[in-house]
């Protein structure tokens, strides 16, 4: 019961918080998902009288192409198909609308799911993995970041699924989980090919994993601590071949040819001692292969297109950019990511495969996109390339709030302090337009977002510190009369830039954007008013608030 009102109680904060535009930033990646689903290419076809949208180039061969790869057209291309192909859905609008409000509050919703089990298979008990899954996706910048039509929340919860299905393969020694994980992991680099370093990383600990698993018993029958509850190869009874061919050969009748085919592959497969390696290569290798394929016969390239230059040279600036600057630091825009750092000590005395599995693969990821010459990534609070780390970085945060189990009285006050931080963060960063900090940083320099990235390090690029600032102004504009404390109509909706231009002060009226700017540009008829929407609202977050503290109180009294 606490799983399910989990699920729902997060979409629904996460759907009537959804006020993004879906522009599927650039706008040209939902065209490459409609021509993948259509037409089995990655041209971008324009009806007349269209502009070129931005990140397009003209191709060799004529055609207008994304400049941007495949990774975020892949992630459209399902939903694209079912309401499209499926449900008869005609309308671009609509479908775009309709993808805002199902496919990223449902990603979240099963992000803070898988991040739970991962828990569960740590040994955490139902109340402490609940309170962390609430945490993963409401404490930091994954809530954000899911609203956008970015690849970072579907990485997110790729990479939870990665991690939970490795788990489960250690503890249960299971080859379907082993394959979900190269499954998992492949994905992920067929969406973007930045994500290699968390693939080599998960490829030598699955190895590690696969070969700790086949270590034999220990000789004097004692199982050692942190062994491998159950063996994949130990359920499997050598002589039964044998059995099943003197069977044959006696004239058993229900013993068969074909029980025997298949209980002779049982054998290879449990006791070749490379099949497990080769089960895990062959489930990723491919997706690595047809992306490189497809990137290089589309944007000659292997990996991805030129639009984000990589040079080591940009190395210190990225690092101290992604980790401490004014615009985009981690720990400034995601604070309860401090704690990792002290959580990673008790973690790593329990287990330090997985610490140091974790630690590769988040230092990897930074490295890498240090190295790049956008390195804050735009479109989020904090490094947007950073945030597919985020299930995978907080299970140390875990263990540095829920382990021991007895916590001292000083971790809890600052595990608690630092929490409630990161949520009211995430709350500014959710409550107005995503870029909006940004669009002002960028007039005020006259510079692109990417052209210059030394204005994240600006004193004035601490864009908690704008938005709060804005939050004084528009109090001081009430209180003087000169804008109302509520917007009286839905105005501001119709453009981006009108949104930019609107007082901060009735940015939560914004909130359903679907009713005030979706339904009417679909459906004019179908307009609601603004009190309408607000009344919805109100409702909305009083709803899921009501279901994520049952859900709460539910854990608390199931069994551990």
């Amino acid at each position: 019961m606490s799983l399910l009102l989990l699920f729902f109680g997060v979409s629904t904060l996460a759907f009537i918080t959804s006020h993004a535009t879906l522009s599927v930033d650039p706008p040209n990646r939902y065209l490459v998902a409609k021509s993948m689903v259509d037409h089995r290419d990655l041209k971008i076809r324009l009806t007349p009288g269209d502009p070129v949208p931005p990140g397009t180039d003209l191709g060799r061969d004529g055609n207008y192409y994304s400049r941007f790869g495949i990774g975020q057209p892949l992630i459209f291309t399902g939903p694209y198909f079912i309401f499209r192909h499926i449900l008869g859905i005609q309308s671009d609008k609509l479908i775009r609308a309709l993808i805002s409000l199902t496919v990223f509050p449902l990603n979240l919703a099963f992000t803070a799911l898988v991040f739970y089990c991962i828990l569960r298979e740590f040994g955490f008990n139902r109340r402490r993995c609940y309170l962390a899954a609430a945490l993963l996706v409401f404490a930091t910048g994954l809530w954000q970041l899911s609203k956008e039509g970015q690849e970072g929340a579907h990485l997110a919860l790729l990479f939870a699924c990665t991690a939970l299905t490795l788990r489960r393969y250690q503890n249960t020694g299971s080859l379907k989980a082993l394959a979900a994980s190269a499954l998992a992991v492949g994905f992920a680099f067929l969406i973007r090919s930045d994500t290699a370093p968390t693939v080599i990383c998960y490829l030598i600990f699955a190895f590690y994993l696969i070969r700790k698993n086949r270590r034999p018993a220990d000789p004097l029958g004692q199982q050692k601590p942190n062994a491998t509850k159950v063996s994949f190869h130990k359920s499997y009874d050598s002589t039964a071949p044998r059995k099943l061919a003197s069977d044959v050969k006696s004239g058993d009748s229900s013993a068969n040819y074909g029980h025997l085919l298949v209980d002779s592959f049982l054998k290879f497969r449990f006791e070749a001692r490379g099949f497990p390696y080769f089960l895990v290569a062959a489930l990723t290798f491919p997706a690595l292969l047809i992306h490189m394929y497809i990137t290089y016969t589309y944007f000659g390239h292997p990996f991805a297109g030129e639009h984000n230059p990589f040079s080591l040279s940009f190395l210190p600036r990225g690092l101290l950019g992604l980790l401490f600057s004014p615009g985009k630091s981690l720990f400034l825009y995601n604070p309860i990511f401090l704690l990792a750092l002290a959580g990673f000590v008790p973690f790593y005395r329990r287990h330090r495969s997985w610490a140091l599995f974790i630690a590769s693969a988040f230092t990897g990821c930074l490295l890498l996109h240090a190295a790049v010459d956008a390195f804050h990534g735009n479109c989020c609070w904090g490094p947007r390339y950073l945030c597919r780390q985020f299930p995978l970085l907080f299970i140390p945060v875990a263990f540095f709030a829920f382990y021991p189990a007895r916590l001292l009285v000083l971790r809890k006050a600052i595990f608690t302090l630092i929490a409630a931080c990161s949520l009211l963060v995430q709350i500014a960063a959710v409550s107005l337009h995503h870029n909006r900090e940004l669009h002002e940083l960028a007039m005020a320099y006259n510079v692109g977002w990417s052209d210059r990235q030394w204005t994240m390090f600006e004193p004035e690029a601490n864009f908690l510190k704008i938005r709060l600032t804005n939050l004084k102004n528009s109090l001081d504009e009430m209180a003087h009369d000169k804008i109302a404390p509520w917007p009286t109509t839905s105005d501001h909706l119709l453009s981006d830039q009108e949104q930019l231009n609107a007082p901060t002060l009735h940015y939560p009226a914004f909130w359903p954007y679907h009713l005030t700017y979706y339904l009417p540009a679909v459906k004019p008829n179908l307009a609601t008013s603004l009190w309408t929407s607000t009344l919805i609202l109100l409702a909305g977050l009083a709803l899921a608030l009501l279901l994520l503290t049952r859900g709460y109180l539910s854990s608390k009294q199931a069994p551990s």
